[in-house]
């Protein structure tokens, strides 16, 4: 859990830099954080919770087999 934290930490920072650098919206902001965050939440869940559904059997019930 440690490992994706860092990456996850990673990512946000490499994020925020491009945001600031080519002068962004407060709106993307909002939306790339969120975004963000969306997938941590998801990832914890499916890696602390086994009987969670994992992202292979979602993406089967979206796009079909």
């Amino acid at each position: 859990m440690t490992t994706i934290t860092i990456v996850f930490i990673v990512i946000a920072s490499l994020e925020w830099n491009f945001l600031r650098h080519h002068q962004r919206k407060k709106r993307t902001y909002w939306l790339a954080g969120c975004s963000l965050l969306a997938a941590y939440v998801y990832i914890m869940l499916v890696y602390s919770v086994k009987s969670f559904p994992s992202p292979n059997g979602w993406i089967e019930f979206v796009f079909g087999k």
